[in-house]
């Protein structure tokens, strides 16, 4: 399976709005809109988008997000404790776990539970491709003092992480992209425990 990815920077806090498209089948999964962009999320209204994903539930990742679900008509996802404390105005179709999987394309969707940066953080992993929200950091980890983060959670995750193959991408919340090879040898994070 090939993917292509699309990075668009929103918002004040830059946070990095993701579609991801099978090339085979032409299916599209959007992740993380963080702010409005009206002119862009009308442009993807001409995608197959099947998905609209959000890492977890701070305003910089999901304040576009029913915006866009007015676009493209998808349903909006994330993990079921971080819907407790979206926004009311957002409005989750899907509530995810840890191991769930969402067909997309010729494959699938895994689903992994990263608590940590909050206590409903997910990543998600489409082909060699880890979108890894706001848990980790091309050389670092995401903050863990906003309420329901944890520090020990964190670490837990990082250390999940640390365990996948070398050959995935990491495509973070902020920043640019790296992967578990170069995270393994340069985040410090990663030495711990």
């Amino acid at each position: 399976m090939k993917f292509k990815v699309e990075k668009f920077v929103l918002g004040k806090l830059q946070s990095n709005f993701y579609v991801v498209t099978d090339v085979e089948t032409g299916e599209s999964a959007a992740i993380d809109p963080g702010y409005s962009a009206t002119a862009l999320f009308e442009s993807l209204g001409t995608k197959n988008i099947k998905y609209i994903l959000l890492t977890h539930a701070h305003f910089d990742h999901v304040l576009g997000a029913e915006e866009l679900k007015r676009f493209v008509n998808a349903p909006i996802a994330l993990s079921s404790t971080d819907a407790a404390i979206l926004d009311e105005k957002i409005t989750p179709d899907i509530l995810l776990e840890n191991g769930d999987t969402l067909a997309f394309g010729s494959g699938s969707i895994r689903i992994i539970g990263t608590p940590g940066h909050t206590a409903g953080s997910l990543c998600f992993i489409v082909g060699d491709l880890l979108f890894s929200g706001d848990t980790m950091f091309r050389g670092t980890i995401g903050r863990c003092d906003f309420p329901t983060g944890s520090y020990d959670a964190m670490l837990k995750s990082i250390e999940k992480l640390r365990g996948f193959s070398d050959n995935y991408r990491v495509l973070p919340g902020h920043g640019e992209e790296t992967t578990i090879n170069a995270e393994r040898r340069d985040n410090n994070f990663f030495k711990i425990g």
